[in-house]
């Protein structure tokens, strides 16, 4: 019966974005990091946890269609090259995404079932060490779902020609431009003091309710 239980709720969704979140468990003599499957893949339920003060960060977990997709990190353009060019000397497939000024996702074109035949796809020249580090400690690849300080949408450089690759590109991308999205980067912009009254990006006339009404 546990097991059953487990497996339904670590179970990967039959499509759309798999969405977790980190959060620092304090409940043994060492806080550490964990990561927990947003209930039902509600994002509404998410974004009222957060409204109430939890210090959590959302993630989109890489899987797709029940698919784990290997995930590289390259934190500069010169890394997302040379990944680029080592995965092409080996024939392999992979898409492009601009996360932030800079750095850059690489979505491998390797679709596997099990982590011990992704994590052997990982391990390439112009990956991100500690993001590397980090996917082998919690067996999955994880990317940030939320806005860093910098306003910055994130877009497709590169498609991959693999339908389910870029289907996953293209959700991600959707997801960012949700009002949810700028609903939740606003409101830590606000509280940090960190609000140009300058910037049109904060100039949305939209509150959390509203979002959770449906009705932007």
């Amino acid at each position: 019966m546990f097991n059953a239980f487990r497996r339904w709720w670590h179970a990967y969704p039959e499509t759309g974005l798999d969405l977790w979140y980190q959060m620092e468990d304090k409940s043994g003599y060492c806080p550490k990091n964990v990561v927990r499957k947003i209930p039902r893949n509600d994002y509404n339920w998410y974004l009222q946890k957060r409204n109430l003060g939890c210090e959590y960060n959302s993630l989109i977990r890489g899987v797709y269609y029940k698919r784990l997709l290997p995930i590289i990190d390259a934190d500069s353009e010169v890394c997302m090259i040379n990944a680029s060019l080592w995965l092409k000397e080996n024939k392999i497939g992979h898409a492009i995404i601009a996360s932030s000024a800079d750095k850059y996702w690489m979505i491998i074109d390797k679709p596997c079932e099990k982590w011990k035949h992704v994590k052997q796809y990982m391990d390439v020249p112009g990956q991100d060490n500690q993001y590397l580090n980090v996917s082998k400690y919690f067996k999955s690849c994880y990317l940030r779902s939320e806005m860093k300080d910098d306003y910055f949408m994130p877009v497709i450089i590169e498609k991959s020609n693999s339908e389910l690759v870029d289907g996953f590109c293209e959700d991600i991308i959707k997801h960012f431009s949700l009002r949810s999205i700028r609903w939740l980067w606003r409101t830590e912009m606000y509280k940090k003091g960190n609000v140009d009254l300058s910037n049109p990006d904060t100039e949305d006339d939209f509150t959390l309710d509203d979002i959770l009404q449906g009705a932007v």
